[in-house]
């Protein structure tokens, strides 16, 4: 334990001498403070908020990205170059201490950056930073309605499809596909597989042509939330001129009109009303049929806890994905020099945040120990790349959406310390190797 203390300490003062970390506090109280005077949003203070929230604390991340991981690449490699690391390693100190205490400082930095900043954005919030913005309500939990599984519906449609090739251009062009000369077996189930997961895609964007005056979903998770506030939560509908309509949730009723924003929150009263699982949507003025995607755009809101709240929650994570990817840039370090390490974790991170990510699952009723390997890893991948690729969690916080403790614990459990500790062991190992045999 002292020897990890020691590390760590001496790793703070180097990120203190080389003013690393009060470069990086003034840097990220400028992006809070100076971000919302150039963003603009969609025309209301509501958007505005979203994105001041989204984009300062996105852009405050990306800093301490590229910066500790910079300095967690080269750190190692650096002390190899320079004869430090030998010297280092002659105290009583184990190799695994002696690194875990580096990323343990690196990542206290990083941690303390971004609880800055999140204070900071919190005054910025509540004093309006001369936007005139409104300080942000309770967070709300996110109900979805009961849709059939898209991958479900996709290995209907390909079977119907392949069953009826004449049915749609789609059916002839699929079938003139497998009618190929050249097509294997290997090449027919890789042309399935592609198909299913296309079909998904495709259904999961679907949008649904409502002409009824009324149109009713299903959400039968909220019968054990009926106690607590609930709201209706829509996205801008192609619904013509003059659009307006009621939903109704039991005995709860909430007006809407004008869907022209990017999310419309009404809220469904009276709160102690009784509520049953079909949301109802009454037409009263407009004419023209109701575009909508109910996988996306709409939803039902159930208040959670306050702002403040979800703010840790998001803080916690952020924490956790920073240790993750500083103890990947701790083993390139271990690994080559100073500059091919930098140019690995950089591009490791293009990576990340180019990665797409999609769902995926079985394509075939029967899959193969081969298929469910790589489905898992694709799975585990997509995982714990998605709070670098996606700033994940930034997107619910700014939308007003819940982030639930479960998988907050489940992040820090994974991408703070599991995979951390693996990572570092590893570097432990490579540490111990002399300069020449790098």
């Amino acid at each position: 334990m002292n020897g990890f203390l020691e590390s760590c300490r001496l790793e703070l003062r180097r990120l203190r001498r080389s003013w690393t970390l009060p470069s990086l506090l003034a840097a990220s109280l400028a992006i809070i403070f100076l971000m919302p005077r150039f963003l603009s949003g969609d025309g209301t203070v509501e958007g505005l908020r979203a994105l001041c929230i989204r984009y300062s604390l996105g852009a405050v991340f990306a800093l301490l990205m590229l910066s500790l991981g910079a300095s967690a690449a080269g750190s190692i490699a650096s002390d190899r170059l320079a004869h430090r690391l030998q010297l280092a390693l002659t105290r009583p100190i184990s190799r695994f201490a002696f690194v875990a205490g580096r990323l343990a400082a690196l990542t206290l930095a990083g941690s303390l950056t971004l609880a800055v900043a999140s204070a900071a954005l919190c005054a910025v919030l509540w004093c309006g930073a001369g936007r005139n913005l409104p300080p942000p309500g309770p967070c709300a939990e996110v109900v979805r309605p009961l849709l059939e599984d898209s991958l479900e519906v996709a290995k209907r449609r390909y079977a119907e499809m392949r069953a009826n090739p004449e049915a749609s251009e789609e059916s002839r062009a699929l079938a003139k596909r497998f009618a190929a000369k050249d097509m294997t077996p290997e090449a027919a189930k890789i042309l399935e597989a592609a198909s299913i997961r296309w079909l998904a895609k495709e259904e999961e964007s679907r949008y649904d042509l409502i002409t009824n005056t009324v149109a009713v979903w299903r959400f039968p998770d909220l019968a054990d939330r009926s106690e607590r506030p609930l709201a209706v939560r829509v996205a801008a509908l192609r619904a013509g001129d003059g659009f307006a309509g009621e939903f109704s949730l039991g005995s709860r009723r909430a007006r809407v009109a004008s869907l022209s924003r990017r999310f419309t929150v009404a809220a469904l009263v009276p709160d102690d009303a009784p509520v049953d699982e079909e949301l109802r949507l009454e037409r009263t003025a407009g004419k023209e049929a109701l575009v909508i995607n109910p996988r996306e755009q709409l939803a039902v809101m159930v208040r959670s806890d306050s702002f403040c709240w979800n703010l840790f929650r998001a803080w916690l994570q952020l924490t956790s994905a920073l240790a993750f990817a500083l103890s990947i840039a701790l083993l390139a370090g271990s690994l080559a020099g100073r500059p091919v390490a930098v140019f690995a974790v950089m591009s490791i991170l293009v990576l990340a945040e180019l990665a797409p990510v999609g769902s995926v699952g079985y394509t075939s009723e029967h899959p193969t120990a081969g298929e469910k390997w790589n489905l898992m890893l694709t799975k585990f991948s997509a995982a714990v790349t998605a709070p670098i690729g996606t700033l994940d969690p930034l997107t619910p916080l700014s939308e007003g959406e819940a982030i639930p403790w479960g998988e907050t614990a489940m992040r820090l459990a994974r991408d703070g310390v599991a995979i951390p500790a693996l990572l570092l062991v590893a570097t432990a190992i490579i540490v111990g190797v002399k300069p020449d045999e790098c």
